[in-house]
């Protein structure tokens, strides 16, 4: 998927997918945060906000309101738009067949999402 200016609370994106195998899965999202500029005060105006994952209708125990990392601590100098990608902190059950994920904003702030990639997760 791609999704730019997503950035009002309450907005909410869902993907339906169809997976072959059951089984737990980590997601890795490449994204892009909040830019800097020059009505901006403070890195509480460029922070990447929360977001609420729900799979096929739970929400995802871990991402209730996940962050994901935002710019660097130089944030002035920074106007870092380079894509980021990170794993999320909790892997999800998908079942064989149809899976249904939404991703809702909990706060204003923008981001920029280009992919969500699923990958079996490792045995511990």
């Amino acid at each position: 998927p791609f999704v730019d200016g997503w950035d009002k609370a309450g907005q909410w994106l869902e993907w339906k997918f169809n997976v072959a195998a059951a089984g737990n899965y980590t997601i890795t999202q490449r994204y892009i945060g909040p830019i800097y500029t020059s009505q901006m005060e403070s890195p509480a105006d460029i922070t990447v906000k929360p977001r609420q994952y729900e799979l096929n209708g739970s929400v995802v125990r871990g991402l209730e309101a996940y962050m994901a990392p935002g710019l660097n601590d130089d944030w002035k100098v920074s106007a870092q738009r380079d894509w980021q990608e990170t794993t999320l902190p909790a892997t999800v059950h998908l079942k064989a067949g149809l899976n249904v994920l939404r991703i809702t904003s909990l706060a204003n702030g923008p981001l920029t999402l280009y992919e969500l990639r699923f990958t079996p997760a490792k045995n511990p």
